[in-house]
């Protein structure tokens, strides 16, 4: 099985629990694949079910229009542990961002009839509307303007589509000094990419980090790329 080549390493496989990604050069390569597979569930017990697999072709084949192997091919965005992955950043921006941002909205015109505190407001906001952007802004390129978007939708929830009535650096402060501790959605968007560093600088090789490493390097390493910023 020949997999393909991201900045000289060879990338055939990604597994997350039971989600599992091939990464193939040619049809001969997934026809091997598919046959080891079908190989070890004779001896497991296991079994591929080919119709919940699917496929999507890569560079120079993405626009091929056949359906080999009885997999499912397709042409729209394919959603990978959560991530949609679509052929352009458009396509990657609508699917991922604004579809959240959308479900944001459903949720949060909701609870806005409840007849809620500004505490209780606070609560739904944390539990119910940034857990859903929290996973995504970790992994994704978060698109210019999309925190102050949601920061918008945030207040006009925590206002019921009033004018904000108290300042809103004020709200993030903790209880004790007259706070809400409302998530300050710049700084959390931040943290989030921040938390990679120690990823980033912790030894070993692992494929995830190939795209990064590569343009890294380029820099001096990580550690002279942290000195420079």
């Amino acid at each position: 099985m020949k997999g393909i080549k991201i900045f000289g390493n060879e990338i055939k496989v990604s597994q997350f629990a039971d989600d599992t990604n091939l990464f193939c050069a040619d049809l001969t390569s997934i026809e091997n694949a598919l046959r080891t597979v079908g190989d070890f569930g004779v001896l497991a017990g296991l079994k591929l079910n080919i119709e919940k697999s699917k496929g999507i072709w890569l560079r120079k084949w993405e626009k091929n229009k056949p359906n080999p192997l009885q997999l499912k091919w397709l042409r729209t965005p394919v959603r990978i542990l959560g991530i949609h992955v679509s052929y352009d950043e458009k396509g990657n921006i609508e699917w991922n961002f604004n579809l959240k941002l959308r479900k944001l909205q459903t949720k949060r015109d909701t609870w806005r009839a409840r007849d809620l505190t500004l505490f209780g407001r606070v609560m739904i906001l944390k539990s119910l509307g940034l857990s859903q952007l929290i996973y995504l802004s970790s992994i994704l390129n978060i698109p210019e303007g999309f925190a102050n978007l949601v920061k918008t939708k945030l207040f006009k929830f925590l206002w019921k589509n009033k004018r904000d009535k108290i300042k809103r650096s004020g709200l993030y402060q903790d209880l004790d000094k007259g706070g809400l501790r409302m998530i300050d959605i710049e700084i959390m968007f931040k943290a989030l990419n921040l938390a990679w560093i120690p990823r980033l600088l912790s030894p070993g090789r692992q494929n995830w980090r190939t795209v990064p490493d590569y343009y890294l390097h380029r820099l001096g390493g990580p550690a002279k790329f942290l000195i420079k910023v």
